[in-house]
């Protein structure tokens, strides 16, 4: 028997096993009750690859492989397996579901799981169809998600790589006339890519069928706090870095084992992780490679820390305007025009009016972060993209600019800006 042939028997068994896993599942009620907890740890590494990233998502699989694995077991035999899943859609390939795991002698094996049909992977039926069929064959105690793919954080859809560009010419116009000419559901947040398409930071939140114990996200310039407060309620946990990420992403032959394996509790497993990845980037060789932030946070903490920075606004929301953008903490690439993301805590030192009202605000950011750690430059030695990071809270945001008015009349859909006023 060629073996091609072969192979595609396999994984065509392969399927018809989890098929038919799902339908007994989605059957019996009582089955599906009694299994919710049959696994200890799943993490699912969803690769939005269709895109300049491509060759990467391979890259990032083959660490995977390299690190910690956990052993096979059927579904239902194993109550304290761990599961090792990815999602990867690439240019020009089927999108596919993928088991890892370790056979008896120790040889990691990727048993394709489902293979779909061409679809969008930014699209959030899609997202959530993915997550939602993962989390029924592999229910678990502790369910982890790392997101993958190109980010530009809180901004509108191909506004980063194009902020001048045709499709934003309205911002021309007053802000009623700007109003009148459009409801803006043109403009989506910006998070992945598949082809030219991207999602929604809201729809993603919704698209998430679950809360998860932690979500990764493994993209640039994600670590602000208006993506922080939209998934607040999707995950108990998340990680992410508020300026890019080097194209080489996590280190996946190092944080696995802190993820499934070890036995110490999830916060100080998830602040292990973030340690990894910053160690990795800040023990390079080459010095322009020695560029990272990472941030844990903790979800919950959330509410208390808009609170306090609700007041800091009500009261000092006009010392914006008397800033000095230059000597505030950014982000990006003091070279090129995108001055988008710069340090919460910063920003909120330099506007407000009452110490009291500081102190809580730092009080409830310290609940909030509960790990961050920065190399000292990004991109060192090289004059289009170097900056130096002085200070790091762990998150981004944006401050407002009354001469861009689609940013600033964009903002305010976001969950962060309702709650805190920033911009009225």
């Amino acid at each position: 028997m060629p073996k091609e042939f072969s192979i595609m028997i396999m994984r065509s068994l392969s399927i018809i096993k989890y098929i038919l896993l799902l339908f007994v599942l989605c059957s019996s009620c009582s089955c599906h009750k009694e299994n919710r907890d049959e696994v200890s740890r799943t993490v699912l590494i969803y690769f939005a690859a269709n895109n300049s990233l491509d060759w990467l998502s391979s890259e990032n699989i083959k660490d995977l492989a390299k690190g910690y694995v956990p052993d096979y077991f059927e579904p239902g035999e194993s109550k304290n397996g761990e599961v090792l899943l990815y999602y990867l859609h690439r240019m020009d390939s089927l999108p596919i579901l993928v088991r890892v795991s370790k056979d008896k002698f120790g040889k990691v094996q990727e048993e394709t799981i489902v293979e779909y049909d061409m679809h969008n992977s930014m699209n959030d039926s899609v997202i959530n169809n993915v997550l939602n069929y993962a989390h029924q064959l592999f229910p678990a105690k502790e369910n982890g998600l790392i997101l993958w793919s190109h980010g530009t954080g809180w901004l509108p859809v191909r506004y980063y790589s194009n902020p001048t560009g045709a499709s934003y010419a309205p911002k021309q116009m007053s802000q009623e006339e700007y109003d009148e000419y459009h409801s803006y559901d043109y403009l989506v947040k910006s998070f992945g890519q598949d082809g030219s398409n991207e999602t929604d930071i809201i729809d993603l939140a919704k698209a998430i069928p679950f809360q998860y114990s932690y979500i990764i996200f493994d993209a640039c310039l994600m670590g602000g706090i208006e993506v922080a407060y939209e998934f607040k309620n999707k995950a108990e946990y998340q990680m992410f870095s508020a300026t890019e990420i080097l194209a080489s992403g996590f280190p996946y032959n190092l944080i696995m084992e802190p993820l499934l394996y070890s036995n110490a509790n999830m916060e100080d497993r998830l602040k292990e992780t973030a340690t990894r990845y910053f160690n990795y980037y800040n023990e390079q060789s080459l010095v322009k490679d020695r560029s990272a932030t990472i941030a844990v946070i903790k979800s919950s903490a959330l509410d208390g820390l808009a609170i306090s920075a609700k007041t800091i606004f009500s009261t000092g929301r006009d010392n914006i305007d008397t800033l000095t953008m230059s000597t505030i903490q950014g982000f990006f690439q003091r070279q090129l025009p995108k001055p988008w993301y710069y340090d919460l805590d910063d920003f909120m030192s330099r506007i407000y009016t009452d110490e009291s009202h500081y102190s809580s605000f730092t009080s409830e950011l310290n609940k909030t972060v509960l790990y961050s750690a920065h190399t000292d430059y990004f991109i060192k030695g090289d004059s289009r993209w170097n900056f130096k990071i002085e200070k790091y809270s762990g998150l981004s945001t944006y401050i407002p600019n009354p001469e861009n008015i689609i940013l600033d009349t964009y903002y305010r859909n976001y969950s962060w800006n309702q709650e805190v006023e920033m911009i009225k």
